[in-house]
């Protein structure tokens, strides 16, 4: 009986580097990279939109197997310049 869960996902392609960061006494295994910042910064701006799952533009350039919808231009938390975002063109997104 309890309200749905609503998941966001960011999605966004391009250099990262992953592996264990830290000291022999602690290390983290974790992701850095702009594309990294980039598809978090996605996943929070999910909350303004009616999909759960934002595209940035770095992925639509790779994509050759799916349709994307434009959702527009946005500026991300602590990025200067604007990003295309999308969805996927087959998801069905809550009004």
């Amino acid at each position: 009986g309890a309200p749905p869960l609503r998941v966001r996902i960011g999605i966004e392609s391009g250099p990262a580097m992953a592996g264990d960061f830290g000291t022999a006494l602690r290390s983290i295994y974790t992701a850095v990279g702009d594309s990294v910042n980039t598809a978090s910064r996605l996943e929070q701006a999910a909350r303004e939109y009616p999909c759960d799952i934002i595209i940035g533009e770095g992925t639509v350039g790779y994509a050759s197997r799916h349709r994307f919808r434009h959702l527009g231009e946005r500026v991300l938390r602590g990025k200067e310049n604007p990003i295309q975002v999308y969805t996927l063109e087959e998801l069905s997104c809550a009004a």
